[in-house]
């Protein structure tokens, strides 16, 4: 039988993800896409779940300190490279993907194109 803290290790699994969106009111169009889906290693978010209080207003939606915070700490990484160290592409690079669809997504969808 496996050991439930190494079942929930093994199967829950965190992501840092971002979403784009881009709204055109005038041409009434709004659309989003989200970046590369970066790993983070279970310990790390644990750390940042307990450097953040009980009462932090933004509880719902993260932790009052980031994870690149905490690698910063822990490891030595410059806390905006932290997403490079996890899965060897860097945030910037997975933002650009995103926005490059999300502009082919828009020229799409302009009425000049069709």
């Amino acid at each position: 039988m496996i050991d439930p803290s190494a079942w929930y290790k093994l199967f829950f699994r965190w992501y840092d993800i971002a979403c784009l969106m881009l709204r055109d009111p005038v041409n009434n169009i709004t659309i989003q896409t989200f970046s590369q889906p970066t790993p983070v290693n279970l310990e790390y978010v644990q750390q940042a779940q307990s450097e953040t209080g009980k009462d932090f207003p933004l509880s719902w939606s993260g932790f009052a300190v980031t994870v690149g915070q905490v690698m910063h700490r822990q490891c030595a990484v410059n806390p905006s490279d932290w997403h490079y160290y996890f899965s060897g592409i860097s945030r910037k690079e997975t933002l650009l993907m995103a926005a490059k669809q999300l502009a082919y997504m828009y020229k799409q969808r302009l009425p000049s194109h069709h």
